[in-house]
């Protein structure tokens, strides 16, 4: 997790600095470039997945402009957000300009479901859902996850 934390704040310091001076106990370099950036800016987002309380939590809210979690419940979820916030808090970053999503199993057998996770999700204030479609694909699937997404308000 020191490496990943080092890598990430490399990462964003390439992305965005003309010259990049760092000597961290992982990585190290001078007058590091980065050429040529890219066109959106300040950086392309940083996305950060996971829920690891003290680093990761920590990680996303000092460098990630988007944060990605598999809950086992939306209870869960809220909890790891406001864990989040409280980081973000410390780091004196608004937590609003993180954009906050989760992964949804979409079970063709289970369609009922799926709308009670995506509206229990919505209400809990999620910004977006990324959709996992079960194997073997079928395009009808994707039709069926718009259909369902299309009924919430």
């Amino acid at each position: 997790m020191d490496i990943f934390d080092e890598g990430v704040e490399v990462i964003v310091r390439l992305l965005t600095e003309a010259e990049v001076d760092f000597d961290g106990t992982h990585f190290q370099m001078t007058k590091a470039r980065n050429e040529p950036k890219g066109i959106q800016t300040p950086h392309p987002p940083i996305t950060i997945g996971g829920g690891g309380e003290k680093r990761t939590l920590r990680t996303v809210a000092r460098w990630a402009q988007h944060w990605n979690l598999i809950p086992s419940s939306m209870e869960e979820w809220a909890r790891k957000r406001d864990i989040l916030h409280r980081h973000c808090d410390d780091v004196g970053r608004d937590p609003t300009e993180i954009m906050c999503s989760m992964m949804a199993p979409f079970d063709p057998a289970a369609p009922d479901e799926f709308y009670a996770r995506l509206a229990t999700a919505q209400a809990a204030g999620l910004d977006k859902v990324v959709v996992n479609l079960a194997s073997p694909h079928d395009p009808g699937h994707v039709e069926e996850v718009a259909a369902i997404a299309s009924r919430l308000e």
